[in-house]
């Protein structure tokens, strides 16, 4: 604009060339000049050109920038001003008054161009300013040439400064250039002295007529009078300023005069829209000739009406800020307040309008960046209903997108709780409809290949409730529709966990899940939300929302969402309110693009009736639009209102009730087709509409359609819903719905039985209609245990017993009992006792067969085992097995025992696997159910009546034999094959649990997967090495949990957890899996299993504090244990013997044993920790010995070396260094000293060939104090350094950190209470120093 940059200009010179700038080739084009004019814009008028640049935004945005500098530079001089009259008024202040014309004094720099007006006082250090208020001036024309000469000098001193800044680039300097500030030079300082000012609406006037002028090109505005002649016109001087008086007058000396206070006016009404008095005043109707758009000339306008004092309009400004602040709207966000499009049909774009929500939405992106470097976050989104929840997530979901994120979402709906998963099974039906449009990318590609080969023939279970994942996961199979609860249970939680953890080990591009409206969501839902995210899924991102005043804290399923951050999840609350008085100013003045200064009468008015809700408030805009109360002028191209009738008009004040009377306001058909769709829920499938409208005869898209049009529905390809969920509580109402013969449609026969069920019994009036009912809730509830929703289940067992009329045990007999044994079944699933015993109860009074009773007996036989009442578990297991004719001959001694294990053994060992695996199938219905009372009774023996194991194993073995073999012919033989491991040969028991393998997959038998993998591993741990067993337990957890059974599942990580710990695995690892284990063994309320599993060997090894630890651990009391696990209280007494030994507390280690031996079991199978049991019992049973030379202790060391020898012999590699180590513990109590070092490094090489680090640093310790009773101290040293690294790396810091002074205790004392004969010197050392070398090493 300028040619010089370093140049200031006067502001009409500004203009000037700043309209000459403008190229107006591009507007031409899009005129209707060139058809007037001529195709060269060149040619054309001058005024045309004008034209054509005054309406372009390279003239537009300059001038608004050359406005704003001034306005604010006049609202600073006003706070000082206003300052000056509060503290200091002395303090100088700069105001312009009216002598001149204030547009020849305004100057207009680059913004490049330094100022020297910085500083607190900025015009008094102003040189310009100071020139001319050094000036006496006289005569108004000395003011132009004083400015010229004033603003010469001023550009030539400073373009020395500028020389730094020109050498910039050419780009930057454009860019500088582009952007001009003006500033107004004050010609008096006004003090004590000279107080005569103007008012501010004074000044907001001459602004005006400054304003005026640059938006014009430089023209005046013209002046208009009205028919009103009563009162006194107004004059305008454009070289004095505002001049009024009681008649025309063209003195251009007459000086301002005060004007009389006048009455305000009202608001505009419809016959004034433009916001206009009736007054005299300055018209900018030229400047809506011109092409200035509509919101500059209103700004104009309503800073001119200052002029007319109290008789201006409401609209007009009152202080400077306020014009600075529209100024920076109009410049800011000028697609909103600068060009003020035409409403589409004069209605309001609802859509998008935000409330506040940017700090809340700033929260959600940086927990997601959290959750993408690994940390994981759970955001919920809480507040009242229609505070913009689902608003904030949809926009934070695009946010996801737009850095090449996957966001799905899914609704939990009020009407829908009945159906599991069913909002977490619509959003991955979502992600998979993602897969298969993307199906051309790497990402999706390996997601649908992991996916294919991690669900496998699980598949089956997942497609029908993600449809979409059959598109791209063909010959899945048929799922099996007759399960065992104990195979069912949990399944679906599972495979959907799976579904989870293998899209984010797969994609590389990250998932959102959000889930709207938790507080409606079923238990199942809840339970798979905590499950997804204690997994830690990677890439995986979870939000929810829900309404706070809708959630009990005291809800237990609620309790469980709420104690994640005990592991290790951040929860993360983000609180949605209700939007305050300025925050609707706001909102309404961005959705009618008007400033805020002018929406808040009309946005007080709103936010007294909606409270701020901002579901409310949409609404309520969309409904004054509808009703006339706001409208669209186009004579004035802006939103006016009428203010009165908006106020008096009579609005419910409750959201409910605002659209129940928006609802009803609707035709009846489309009244009746909204109520119906309420009863489905939020939304309902096409093809469901479909089903309906032939079912019902009537049409309901059409009506549906009429409610999308009033903004009640929102339509896509596939479905109708609700725009809100408040819209479809309105809408609610109850509907019967006629039963529809389609069950084959899940969604549809999920919300038919519930709405019957909500409708209650008062209907059925016949015994018939009661079957019918109860008929339907027996169905649902089958369909709910297939998707593993035993909470939804029981709730529809429970509805249909309420149907069934009083005597129904005799006319519905089948109907009843079927009910009544899936409740039970569904009440032992959850673990609910007392309702498992009532349903029982009614089944065991009212059965007509003893075989009616078989299911409940098994399902209460199965909660004693749970509860780990054993004692009664078995008692009442052999009395149906008696019932059913399979006798338990209990009073057989051990030796018979032991012969019949024997007998049964050899005729397994003349028959071949292959014979074994062909045999023919049990189809006795009788024996099938003896066998399951069998196999439950297993795991109950195992853990209370070990002695009892051999009697009901061989009877599985038996019975297999002689009618064939069944799921539980597997759990049989893998039993047998511990025992035989145990008691007769390790080698034909690991054929047989090997087999019992086999079995599993040729009889297809999948529920007991887990349970034969987790016993087979006790024997193949004798066999193969340790390590390889891990793996095995992993894949037995997996089985488990595929087909419902947590029990196995929790067994196989106890038994990989003690496998890590005997194996040598850092003891960090080891105990963070272990308390993993103990919290998912709590998790599901595994008593009997909670018992044995615990860290307490593994704490007090790594607990470097002494007294923390020599302190009583929590655990279960030992009286406790004795009674109800007699297994767990063996393994406690172990535990605290181990513990003990290692730290050699000798007074603590023979108690521990006295209690162990006194507990002892008679064990039957080979368990993975009975090697390890034996070792350490036998080498503290030496050591006791030696210290004692009680025989009993030898003797019982000596037992353990016989065990290890028969372990040695079959695995070298796990037991042989315990072997020797046990070997040379012997020689020593025998003082047979040279065959025993040698033993001792011969168990040290062992161990550490085989990577036994647990074992080494025993071996090397036991050495040590073996070579100190020599007397060989320096040797003894060594071994104990050694023994020292390797507790050190095996994890073991507690007992590394004792060692050495026990070491240097017992080299004084000595080890034993007998000295050896041979001679012992004192070993001195300092401890400290020893301590701390070596563990500055480790």
């Amino acid at each position: 604009m300028c040619d010089d940059a370093t140049a200031a200009l006067s502001l009409r010179n500004w203009i000037s060339q700043a309209i000459d700038a403008v190229d107006v080739s591009d507007l031409a084009n899009d005129s209707h000049f060139s058809v007037l004019y001529g195709e060269n814009p060149r040619a054309w008028p001058e005024s045309v050109r004008k034209t054509l640049a005054l309406q372009s935004d390279s003239f537009i945005l300059p001038a608004l920038k050359i406005a704003h500098s001034l306005a604010a530079q006049l609202s600073d001089a006003e706070v000082a001003l206003l300052l000056r009259e509060h503290s200091d008024d002395t303090l100088p202040y700069y105001l312009p008054d009216t002598k001149y014309d204030w547009t020849s004094r305004v100057i207009v720099r680059p913004s490049g161009f330094s100022n020297p007006a910085d500083g607190d006082d900025s015009f008094a250090s102003n040189p310009l300013a100071s020139s001319l208020e050094n000036h006496e001036i006289v005569d108004p024309s000395d003011m132009h040439e004083l400015v010229q000469s004033v603003v010469h000098e001023w550009t030539s001193e400073s373009k020395a400064e500028q020389e730094i800044g020109m050498r910039k680039g050419d780009e930057a300097r454009e860019e500088e250039n582009d952007c001009s500030l003006a500033e107004l030079l004050p010609p008096v300082k006004v003090n004590e002295k000279n107080s005569s000012v103007l008012s501010e609406q004074q000044r907001i006037y001459l602004l005006g007529l400054v304003f005026y002028e640059i938006f014009s090109g430089g023209e005046r505005p013209i002046e208009t009078r009205s028919n009103l002649v009563d009162h006194n016109p107004v004059r305008i001087d454009f070289e004095k300023g505002l001049v009024v008086s009681n008649e025309s007058s063209d003195d251009p000396n007459e000086n301002l005069s005060d004007t009389q206070p006048r009455r305000k006016m009202g608001r505009t009404n419809a016959n004034n829209s433009s916001g206009m008095s009736n007054h005299q005043t300055l018209s900018v109707e030229q400047l809506r000739l011109q092409g200035v758009p509509s919101s500059v000339c209103c700004l104009i306008e309503n800073m001119l009406e200052c002029s007319l004092g109290d008789l201006r309009s409401t609209e007009s400004y009152e202080h400077m800020i306020d014009v600075k602040t529209d100024l920076l709207l109009l410049i800011e966000k000028p697609n909103k307040f600068l060009r003020c499009n035409m409403p589409s049909n004069g209605s309001l774009d609802l859509s998008n309008v935000v409330y506040g929500q940017d700090k809340a939405l700033s929260s959600l992106k940086d927990s997601y960046q959290r959750s993408l470097s690994g940390s994981c976050n759970f955001p919920m989104i809480t507040g009242p209903s229609g505070t913009g929840k689902t608003l904030l997530a949809n926009r934070f979901g695009e946010y996801v997108s737009s850095f090449g994120g996957v966001f799905v979402s899914g609704k939990f709906d009020q009407h829908h709780q009945a159906t599991p998963f069913m909002a977490i099974t619509h959003a991955f039906n979502e992600y998979c409809s993602f897969l298969v449009a993307d199906t051309d990318s790497n990402d999706a590609i390996s997601v649908v290949s992991s996916l294919r080969e991690a669900l496998g023939g699980d598949a089956s279970y997942l497609t029908r409730v993600i449809p979409n994942l059959s598109l791209f996961l063909d010959d899945i199979g048929e799922c099996n529709e007759h399960i065992e609860c104990v195979n069912t249970e949990k399944r679906l939680q599972y495979l959907l966990c799976r579904f989870v953890e293998t899209v984010s080990i797969s994609s590389k591009t990250p998932v959102t899940l959000f889930l709207d409206d938790l507080q409606w969501a079923d238990p199942a839902s809840i339970a798979l939300i905590r499950l997804l995210l204690l997994s830690k899924p990677t890439r995986f991102f979870i939000l929810g929302s829900y309404r706070d005043f809708e959630i009990s804290q005291d809800d237990d399923n609620w309790k469980t969402i709420g104690n994640l951050s005990d592991f290790g999840v951040n929860t993360q609350i983000i609180k949605m309110t209700l939007m305050d008085k300025d925050c609707l100013n706001d909102a309404v003045s961005d959705l009618l693009c008007l400033s805020p200064r002018l929406t808040r009468p009309l946005s007080d008015i709103v936010h007294h009736k909606t409270k701020g809700n901002p579901l409310f408030f949409t609404r309520l805009m969309a409904r004054m639009v509808t009703d006339g109360l706001l409208q669209f002028r186009l004579s004035c191209r802006r939103w006016v209102w009428d203010e009165e009738n908006i106020q008096s008009r009579k609005i419910p004040d409750d959201v409910a009730e605002f659209f129940t009377n928006a609802i009803g306001m609707l035709s009846p058909d489309a009244l009746n087709a909204l109520c119906t769709l309420s009863c489905f829920g939020a939304s309902v499938e096409i093809s469901v509409i479909k089903i309906l409208e032939d079912g019902l005869g009537i049409q309901l898209q059409e009506s549906f359609d009429v409610a999308v049009s009033e903004g009640f529905l929102d339509k896509t390809n596939h479905n109708y819903s609700f725009s809100h969920d408040r819209i479809q509580e309105a809408a609610y109402i109850h509907v019967q719905i006629q039963t529809s013969d389609n069950k084959s449609d899940d969604a549809l026969f999920f919300t038919a039985v519930d709405q019957i069920n909500r409708a209650g019994t008062s209907f059925v009036v016949t015994s018939e209609q009661g079957s019918l009912m109860a008929q339907m809730n027996l169905q649902a509830g089958m369909k709910a245990i297939d998707m593993s929703d035993f909470l939804s289940a029981l709730n529809f067992f429970e509805f249909g017993m309420k149907f069934l009329w009083q005597n129904h045990w005799d006319e519905e007999y089948d109907l009843s009992l079927s009910l009544y044994n899936n409740a039970a079944k569904c009440s032992l699933a959850l673990g609910d006792g007392e309702k498992l015993e009532t349903f029982s109860a009614q089944v065991v009074s009212n059965a007509r067969s003893f075989e009616d009773k078989l299911h409940v007996y098994y399902l209460s036989i199965s909660s004693l085992c749970h509860a780990s009442l054993l004692e009664e578990a078995f008692s009442k297991g052999v009395q149906v097995l008696s019932i059913l004719g399979e006798e338990l001959s209990l009073t057989l001694s051990y030796e018979e025992k032991i012969g019949l294990v024997k007998e049964t053994a050899s005729l397994l060992s003349s028959l071949s696997d292959d014979e074994l695996l062909n045999y023919r199938i049990m189809s006795d219905p009788t024996k099938i159910m003896a066998m399951k009372f069998l196999w439950r009774l297993e795991m109950s023996l195992l853990l209370g009546k070990p002695s009892f194991m051999p009697l009901i194993t061989v009877k599985m073995i038996q019975m297999s034999l002689t009618h064939g073999m069944s799921a539980m012919s597997a759990i049989g033989f893998v039993y047998f094959g511990n025992i035989v491991a145990s008691k007769v040969n390790i080698t034909d028991g690991y054929r047989l649990v090997k087999l019992s393998r086999h079995l599993v997959q040729y009889l297809g038998c999948k529920e007991v997967a887990g349970e034969v993998i987790a016993m087979s591993t006790q024997t193949i741990g004798y066999v193969e090495p340790i390590q390889s067993t891990l793996e095995l337990n992993l894949q037995g957890h997996t089985a488990a949990l595929q087909s419902g059974d947590i029990t196995s599942a929790c067994l196989n990580l106890i038994i990989y957890c003690n496998q890590l710990f005997w194996s040598g695995a850092s003891l960090k690892f080891t105990t963070e899996k272990y308390k993993e284990v103990t919290r998912f063994i709590k998790k599901h309320n595994n008593t009997a299993l909670a018992l044995v599993a615990g860290t307490r060997m593994m704490d007090k090894l790594c607990e470097t504090n002494e007294n923390i630890r020599n302190a009583d651990s929590d655990g279960p009391a030992e009286d406790v244990l004795r009674i109800k696990n007699p297994f767990a209280a063996n393994m406690l007494h172990f535990n605290n013997t181990f513990i003990a030994f290692i730290y050699r507390d000798f007074d603590s280690t023979v108690t521990s044993m006295e209690k162990y031996f006194d507990g002892k079991l008679e064990m039957w199978t080979l368990l993975n920790f009975t090697a390890g049991k034996c070792f350490i019992i036998g080498l503290a049973s030496f050591w006791i010995y030696r210290r004692t030379k009680d025989r009993k202790w030898y003797e019982r060391g000596s037992q353990s070396i016989e065990a290890m020898r028969k372990w040695a012999e079959s695995s070298k590699w796990n037991f042989l260094q315990k072997f020797l180590l046990l070997e040379a513990e012997d020689h020593f109590c025998n003082q047979r000293y040279e065959k025993a070092k040698k033993l001792y490094d011969n168990a040290i090489l062992r161990s550490r060939q085989h990577k036994f680090i647990n074992d080494e640093a025993i071996a090397c310790e036991l050495t040590a104090y073996f070579l100190l009773e020599l007397g060989e101290t320096d040797s003894s040293l060594e071994y104990i350094i050694q023994a020292h690294k390797n507790y050190h790396t095996w994890g073991a810091t507690g007992k590394a950190s004792v060692i050495f002074k026990y070491f240097q205790s017992i080299s004084v004392q000595g080890d034993t209470t007998e000295v050896s004969k041979i001679s012992k010197p004192r070993l001195t050392f300092d401890i400290t120093k020893l301590i701390s070398r070596e563990q500055s090493q480790t």
